[in-house]
């Protein structure tokens, strides 16, 4: 069978790549991107909960893991999700999913989101990360905190 380029994270590569390797592909682990910590957003998130904030958003599983350090089991809003993997996480670290999009994209979430009810939606995801969840709740009328 043909290689197959797993561009995950060193960290992250494993599982898929032992999938692959079982089902006879050659694997080439080559990560397109880096999980470093950005102690000017990790540290904006344990006061973001303080802040009028009804809702927050996860958009990965290492976010969960930033999430659920920074806050301390202290959420202080209802949690978001992009998909089911980012919600396993939340609930292996005790964080309560309220939201898991049927279609795991930021528009899928934009989807679930009703109108504004006055509160800050908190959204936590990756530096140069595309701002189309930003944006479209902004769109909607959302007071939003990236």
């Amino acid at each position: 069978m043909a290689p197959v380029v797993v561009t995950r994270t060193l960290d992250d590569a494993g599982k898929l790549a032992a999938l692959l390797r079982a089902r006879a592909h050659g694997v080439v682990e080559v990560p397109a991107i880096r999980i470093v910590h950005d102690p000017g957003g990790v540290e904006a998130l344990p006061s973001a909960p303080d802040r009028r904030s009804g809702w927050a958003v996860v958009t990965s599983r290492h976010g969960a893991d930033r999430r659920a350090v920074a806050c301390d089991g202290r959420l202080g809003a209802q949690l978001a999700v992009v998909g089911s993997a980012t919600a396993q996480r939340c609930g292996e670290l005790g964080l309560p999913v309220a939201v898991v999009p049927d279609r795991f994209l930021a528009e899928g979430l934009l989807e679930r989101f009703g109108p504004p009810d006055g509160s800050t939606v908190v959204v936590a995801q990756a530096a140069g990360a595309a701002p189309t969840l930003a944006d479209g709740l902004r769109a909607k009328g959302w007071d939003v905190e990236v």
